[in-house]
């Protein structure tokens, strides 16, 4: 399977941690409502955003 972008609505993040690699500013880990974790970066048009193609994340 492909990687897709999807939106992370902010409604869905409980917390937020520094991305353990030096991406720059606007990169988070976060651990989202469902207990789930993921990296995600923020884009000023669309809020925050992750790559993935991990199909229960994506579902």
């Amino acid at each position: 399977m492909n990687s897709i972008e999807i939106i992370v609505p902010r409604n869905l993040i409980k917390k937020f941690y520094p991305h353990p690699e030096p991406y720059g500013d606007g990169y988070y880990v976060v651990d989202l409502v469902n207990g789930m974790y993921t990296d995600v970066f923020y884009k000023e048009e669309r809020d925050f955003v992750t790559i993935t193609n991990d199909k229960k994340l994506i579902s």
